[in-house]
């Protein structure tokens, strides 16, 4: 427990580091959303587009793996609400640079019926400007600690992880909502979304 909390502590320094340089994380409201096509936890071919042909809306969450537990929560939440969200005609999908092995675990522990895109090679995350590289300057020793994490997770020592963001894309394919915080403890909220549908 201990250890996960120092884990927790170390992402946040590298959070407020990345804030402490100013650098902007995320598209913005009314950019229009890139295209995006993966595979999902079922075996299916998801794409932006087939998602808006029968959706007015659909929500994309980025998260960063299924050690965090800010991440499982957060999943979690949107989970037990799902019902409320796909009332207003809208589609969740999530979006991980883990490998699909990893990503069973979430899909376990938070009962998620949404889909689950694996991410590996950071495209989506690209396209939405939601990467980071977790900084050689961070201590060496919890770097140490979340890369030996992250290459378990992810299948590479990369150290590439997307701040956590949510967006909501609506008919026409433009972002109408965001939340994009290098601070990881802050996140979006099901409320949030239900007031922004």
């Amino acid at each position: 427990m201990e250890y996960m909390h120092k884990i927790c502590l170390v992402m946040l320094f590298i959070g407020l580091g990345l804030s402490a340089n100013g650098q902007k994380y995320g598209l913005e409201v009314g950019d229009t959303a890139p295209t995006f096509s993966g595979i999902d936890q079922f075996d299916s071919i998801i794409t932006s587009q087939a998602i808006l042909d029968s959706a007015d809306n659909y929500v994309l969450i980025f998260y960063r793996g299924s050690w965090c537990s800010y991440c499982r929560k957060h999943v979690s939440n949107f989970s037990d609400s799902l019902s409320l969200i796909l009332a207003k005609n809208t589609t969740v999908i999530v979006i991980t640079p883990e490998i699909p092995k990893s990503k069973e675990r979430m899909e376990s522990e938070t009962g998620a019926t949404f889909s689950i895109i694996s991410d590996t090679t950071y495209k989506i995350m690209d396209a939405f400007g939601v990467s980071f590289k977790i900084s050689k300057k961070t201590v060496p020793k919890y770097r140490e600690n979340v890369t030996r994490l992250t290459k378990k997770s992810n299948g590479n020592v990369e150290g590439i992880l997307p701040i956590p963001a949510t967006f909501i894309v609506g008919k026409n394919g433009t972002i109408k909502w965001k939340h994009v915080d290098v601070n990881y403890t802050n996140r979006s909220t099901v409320k949030q979304i239900l007031h922004e549908l």
